[in-house]
């Protein structure tokens, strides 16, 4: 009895009672994919680091299935974080008998579980009951990558759609607060420009924000610095806790942590792994497992340099950037003013990634190029055989293209490039290629049409 109290506590819609604020929801671009296959026989697979908003966005398809008439004793949602919900799942004969109890079988039934990778054997149980081929739309959450490819990628091959939940975005932001509308072009200057002088001042609060404390939607909702950093070293330790310390069972969480905090320092920089074993007195081959399980976990992501020789870009060196800055300040201990910061660039660099990887289709890589003379590009959007160079500049105030940049013009001919900086508009030509000076938030508040130039 005890657990169908807990289960009728995760489930308040059952009894009529509310459950979802649709005032204070901050939309999310993933909601409308979701939405597209929910009608699909596949099983949703929803990844993404702890706290990004996982189970906001369950929360809103469960919603708007109830806004599209589906009975509410038709829907059905497992919390696995909590143990007692386990007893629910322990079998299929299990859960279809509970199903079969407490459902009516009116509208087709949905089951959501969050945080499957707590369930043993999980890819196992959902590709068996996915097999059955009843009327269910199965939708699932998990927090690491390492234990969803581990339990659930091979088993489902051809019987799921894989999305990745990131923090907020800066355009989720500004559809929350509904400040601008973002339907013109980006690549008009002169409406760029009207739109720069109107709300240069809210735009950029909203990057300031995601630079200093990042996307994690309840580090957004607190209003104080003090209360912002406070979630956002709840979420740290959980993130240790229950990723690394239980599931992944390191051996040495101090190393971990160690490395994370080195990394936190190193943001937009190439690593040498030699360096960080010998530093953290380890060997090679642990920086490596944890580096993959950093970047398995959400936390951060090595960029690889770009190359028209596929095998250099493995043998080389990557960079590493944090997905969340709100993190690496964390970790770091510097939450000052950024405009004070000696670190500014480093920061605005990790935050045009972030906000790029939020947006980039599975299509387009994120790369950087530098070569032996040290000539270097922040970044190279490519996709098949088109290139995008942008390179990030804090403050500019006249139409300069550094040597670097005009070099990796002249070599690989691109028809457009970007200098991100803060303030600045303008754009010429360098050879062939339109070079565009754009202020690094409005491109990043309008990036699909960045990425309709490949088209």
């Amino acid at each position: 009895m005890q657990n169908i109290r807990i289960f009728e506590l995760q489930n308040p819609w059952r009894q009529g009672k509310p459950f979802f604020n649709e005032s204070s929801y901050i939309p999310r671009l993933m909601f409308q994919h979701v939405m597209r296959w929910l009608d699909d026989d596949d099983i949703l697979v929803l990844l993404g680091v702890r706290q990004n908003g996982k189970s906001t966005l369950i929360y809103k398809t469960i919603y708007e299935l109830l806004i599209q008439r589906i009975n509410p004793a038709d829907i059905f949602y497992f919390n696995l974080d909590n143990l007692s919900m386990h007893a629910f799942l322990k079998d299929i004969p299990n859960l279809l008998d509970f199903i079969n109890e407490f459902g009516t079988k009116e509208t087709r039934t949905c089951i959501f579980i969050d945080e499957i990778q707590r369930l043993e054997n999980c890819g196992l149980f959902l590709k068996q009951l996915y097999d059955l081929h009843l009327p269910l739309k199965i939708i699932v959450s998990g927090s690491s990558t390492l234990e969803i490819r581990s339990k659930i990628k091979e088993s489902l091959t051809g019987r799921k759609k894989v999305f990745e939940v990131s923090p907020l975005s800066i355009i989720e932001l500004n559809q929350f607060e509904k400040q601008i509308d973002a339907n013109w072009e980006l690549l008009d200057l002169r409406i760029l420009t009207q739109k720069h002088q109107y709300y240069a001042d809210h735009i950029y609060s909203l990057a300031r924000h995601l630079i200093s404390f990042g996307g994690f939607p309840k580090v957004y909702s607190r209003k104080s610095t003090d209360d912002k950093i406070f979630e956002l070293q709840e979420i740290y330790d959980s993130y240790l806790q229950k990723d690394i310390i239980n599931f992944l069972k390191i051996p040495d969480p101090e190393a971990f942590n160690k490395l994370l905090l080195m990394l936190a320092h190193q943001i937009g920089n190439i690593i040498n792994i030699q360096e960080l074993a010998a530093s953290l007195q380890v060997s090679r081959n642990i920086v490596q497992n944890y580096l993959y399980n950093i970047s398995a976990t959400y936390v951060a992501q090595t960029v690889l340099p770009f190359f028209t020789n596929k095998r250099q870009e493995v043998i080389k060196s990557p960079k590493i950037y944090f997905l969340d800055n709100g993190f690496r300040n964390l970790l770091v201990d510097n939450f000052n003013n950024i405009d004070l910061r000696s670190d500014k660039g480093s920061l605005v660099e990790n935050f045009v990634f972030q906000e790029m990887k939020k947006q980039i289709p599975f299509n387009t890589n994120i790369k950087f190029w530098r070569t032996q003379n040290m000539a270097e590009v922040d970044f190279i959007l490519n996709r098949s055989q088109k290139i995008i160079p942008i390179e990030i500049k804090s403050r500019l105030m006249q139409p300069l293209t550094g040597k670097s940049f005009i070099s990796f013009i002249n070599k690989y001919k691109p028809k457009y490039g970007f200098i991100l900086n803060e303030n600045y508009i303008d754009s010429k030509r360098v050879e062939d290629c339109q070079v565009y000076f754009l202020p690094y938030h409005w491109f990043l508040l309008l990036f699909d049409q960045v990425l309709s130039l490949f088209d």
